[in-house]
């Protein structure tokens, strides 16, 4: 992930970015937030690994969890994003499970 401090492309074509996006992330699109960039909510359990530099994890209300090298996360279902609050790039690896959000809330509940 880039760090925060990238600037952003001044010669970006948008629409080409976003097709770009659409064909190599099927579905993610539809999943991000407009007013919120880079926030989503899936129906999924994700299990992420931080390989390497510092990422900054957003969650509801703006509360956010930093994280480094050797953390991991799971996310069931929960709305998040994800940031690079430093000048390095930091690497995550990241494996998805489909769920349900009905899956989800009975998980909780038990």
């Amino acid at each position: 992930m880039p760090p925060d401090s990238t600037p952003k492309p001044t010669d970006l074509d948008r629409d080409a970015a976003l097709a770009e996006a659409r064909e190599k992330l099927p579905g993610l699109m539809d999943v991000i937030e407009p007013d919120h960039p880079g926030m989503h909510r899936t129906d999924s359990i994700d299990f992420v690994y931080v390989v390497s530099g510092r990422v900054i994890m957003v969650l509801d209300d703006d509360k956010t969890v930093g994280l480094s090298a050797g953390d991991r996360v799971i996310q069931n279902g929960t709305r998040h994003g994800w940031r690079v609050p430093c000048d390095e790039p930091a690497g995550c690896s990241a494996s998805t499970s489909a769920a349900s959000a009905q899956d989800s809330r009975r998980q909780r509940k038990a």
